[in-house]
């Protein structure tokens, strides 16, 4: 019987493959972080398929505005490329990067404690829904809950380490 070790790896979404481009299976990605330059060093990266997550060697990266600029050594084709526009990126958790110094990654606000400025708990960060223009958080106590939109006029403070976040919440934001 063999008693060779099994390793579980933990993957983490950083982007998301918004389309193609050129004939060659070129694709542009969006980095879920906001910083493109992100893509510039990976040698590799995954994408989940239905059989589970699939690895790429990355050929090329380039910035390109908010995007980056993609070539995969395994895509070779614009019918390549079409099957992974709309898929999320992933690296394995030992790549994750720190962002810079006030940013967070989305999943570990997840969980963080929320109060208003007068100190009141208003429950759980449960969920993060992106949207266009910003994230909002989706904040659980118990059967209420209330949806923060993720900029600086309604989050006063966010301290990871400690699980807080501080808000200021306009008038009807808490009524049920």
């Amino acid at each position: 019987m063999d008693s060779g070790c099994l390793f579980l790896h933990m993957y983490v979404a950083i982007g998301r493959i918004l389309k193609k481009t050129g004939v060659e299976g070129t694709l542009k990605a969006a980095a879920y972080s906001g910083f493109p330059e992100r893509f510039l060093h990976l040698k590799s990266l995954y994408i989940q398929t239905e059989e589970g997550y699939r690895g790429f060697v990355v050929e090329s990266a380039t910035v390109q505005g908010d995007v980056a600029v993609l070539k995969l050594k395994q895509v070779k084709t614009r019918e390549a490329a079409r099957e992974l526009v709309g898929k999320e990126i992933f690296v394995p958790e030992a790549q994750r990067i720190e962002p810079p110094e006030g940013f967070y990654f989305l999943d570990e606000v997840i969980g963080v404690t929320v109060f208003d400025t007068s100190g009141e708990k208003i429950g759980r960060v449960t969920d993060v829904i992106s949207h266009a223009a910003n994230e909002v958080f989706v904040v659980r106590e118990g059967e209420r809950e209330v949806l923060i939109p993720a900029v600086r006029q309604f989050v006063k403070e966010l301290n990871i380490p400690e699980g807080k976040m501080v808000v200021e919440l306009i008038d009807g934001m808490l009524e049920e």
